[in-house]
This record gives C-alpha cells, structure tokens and sequence, in this order.
C-alpha cells in the first residue's frame, strides 16, 4: 500500500476512534506532555505543525478544546513555570473509556453464545436500539436476528432485557466449542461471521508498513494499530486463524509506544 494511501487511510479510521476534538486534543496531550517538552503557545503550534499527520487540525480548534478540557476537569494548571499541564484522575478516566484497550489473555469458556431475538414491528425502535447494543457489545450478526458472541452475555443483557421490558422476546442460548452451526464448525463460522481475513490482512499492512520503515512517524504508528483494534472483538485465541496477525502488530505497537515515552 503506498504511504499517501495509507495516511488517509488511519486518519479516516482515527476519526472513528477519537471523534471529538476535544477527546483528540486530550490524547494528543498526554502524548506531548509525555515527551517533557515546555509547554507554551509557540511549542504547542510548532510542534503541531511539524508534524504532517495532524497539521490539518486547526490550531484554534485545539485551544478551545483546551479550555474545554479544563472545564470538564480532565487537565489543571501545573505550578510550575511553563510546565504542561496536568492531566487529572478524571481526564486518565476519560482517555481510557474512549481507546481501545487490547486485552492479552481472553479467558474462554469454550462456548459460543447466540442472541436470538423477536421483537414486534410496533417496537422497530427497541428492535434497532439492540442491534446496535449487540455490535457494542462485540456480537458479530450471523443472520438478521441473531448474533453471536464468545464472551458470556447473561449478565449485560439480563440488566438491559429487563430495563426495556423486553423479557419472553429475547432468547440467549449456547453451543460447546465442538459444535456447529449447519455445516460450518464453530472457527471457520466466527471467521466467517466477524470477516477475520479483512482484519488480519489489515494488520498484516500495518506490520508491513511498520518494518518496512516507511516514514510513519510515532502518532501514524500508533494510531494506525489502535485503529485496526478499535474494529477488532479480540476473539478467543483459539477461534483465531493459524496465521493471525494481531498480537505480531500489538507488540510491534508497543515497542514504538516504548520509544516515544
């Protein structure tokens, strides 16, 4: 894939995992102020401005989110003389609800989970509001009204079936790891259902842009990983394709966060 590509590319996905400038703002700052530099309005504009990825980001923009962010509590004035300002408790809060986290482990319990549901046409807005509670969840759609998940739902959807008054139309069953769905066993069925292909291929260009040293500086690379996991339901490892990619990107990720710290 070639480089201009590639930046246009993360940056549309970058929208998608930091949609609000005041949350890019928040992010940029702690990745900035993790660089110990002075902080002031020339340091600040110059640094935005050498760097390609985000010099379209309008300057003014970024200080009114600023001032936002004060306002909100996630960053306090720091005491001393042109030092960052600190980002609170509630701002670290902030930045750890709205980034993708990649979770190492994936404990299993070896079942596969399937959300069924038959909602009237005269609730059509429930009916939408638990697709789209489902996909927050992780689910992957294996047909209209049923979905699937790995990861035990009981617990979520018996809060939410009963804040909506949805008991009796919604069903959650399960199936061991050794079962199947018609003719497809479970690994190729969640390959197929989640396009785990799509995926992988996605973070295999990102390795190959990554070693290949291709001029992505530190917030391509980083973005560039967090926004391929933003999309990713981090399955379980063993229904993960034999050549998975994504741990390989992941440490890659993380040795180019090392370095910029």
């Amino acid at each position: 894939m070639e480089r201009k590509i590639l930046k246009e590319k993360i940056g549309k996905m970058t929208e998608g995992v930091l949609a609000e400038a005041t949350d890019m703002t928040l992010w940029l700052f702690a990745y900035f102020a993790a660089g110990s530099m002075n902080f002031s309005r020339n340091t600040w504009r110059n640094r935005i401005a050498a760097d390609d990825f985000i010099s379209k980001i309008n300057y003014e923009t970024i200080k009114n989110s600023l001032e936002n962010l004060r306002r909100k509590g996630y960053i306090k004035r720091n005491g001393r003389k042109k030092a960052w300002p600190e980002i609170t408790l509630q701002g670290r809060k902030r930045l750890e609800s709205i980034l993708p986290e990649y979770d190492e482990k994936r404990i299993w319990d070896g079942k596969i989970y399937l959300l069924t549901y038959d909602i009237p046409e005269k609730r059509k807005q429930d009916r939408e509001i638990l697709r789209r509670y489902a996909r927050k969840l992780g689910m992957g759609m294996l047909l209209e009204s049923v979905w699937i998940t790995p990861y035990n739902p009981h617990e979520i959807l018996a809060e939410y079936i009963s804040k909506k008054h949805l008991a009796g139309v919604i069903i959650v069953a399960d199936i061991g790891k050794d079962g199947a769905i018609g003719d497809e066993d479970l690994r190729s069925l969640v390959g197929r259902v989640y396009n785990l292909d799509r995926l992988n291929d996605l973070y295999g260009e990102y390795i190959k842009n990554i070693t290949s040293g291709d001029g992505m500086n530190s917030l391509q690379k980083q973005f560039g990983f967090l926004s391929i996991l933003s999309s990713d339901p981090q399955l379980p490892w063993d229904l993960l394709p034999d050549d998975w990619q994504g741990d390989k990107a992941y440490k890659l990720y993380k040795e180019n966060l090392n370095k910029s710290l």
